[in-house]
């Protein structure tokens, strides 16, 4: 199942969880991870709030080269901006 947009899908399909939004079948076009040890999950239409705290960033997404591009991303060490406004692939 590929996360990836047309442009680096072999079969130049669109995302699945767009295909998935654009039928209906999930009400947002999100998807989460969470990633650990064990008990890694993937959730698609949203996030699961009991895995997190705090709240969400969003951010608009540059598909232009097929990858999930944000831009004006920032990094934080204790809650100090310690580099902001670059771009960044989000890739898992």
């Amino acid at each position: 199942m590929g996360m990836g947009y047309p442009k680096l899908s072999v079969m130049e399909q669109t995302p699945v969880i767009n295909t998935l939004f654009q039928q209906g079948a999930i009400s947002k076009e999100m998807f989460s991870f969470k990633i650990a040890d064990t008990g890694s999950s993937l959730f698609v239409g949203g996030a699961d709030s009991s895995l997190y705290t705090g709240d969400l960033e969003y951010h608009d997404v540059d598909t232009l080269l097929g990858f999930w591009i944000i831009s004006k991303a920032a990094l934080y060490l204790n809650s100090k901006a310690t580099v902001s406004a670059f771009s960044t692939i989000i890739d898992t």
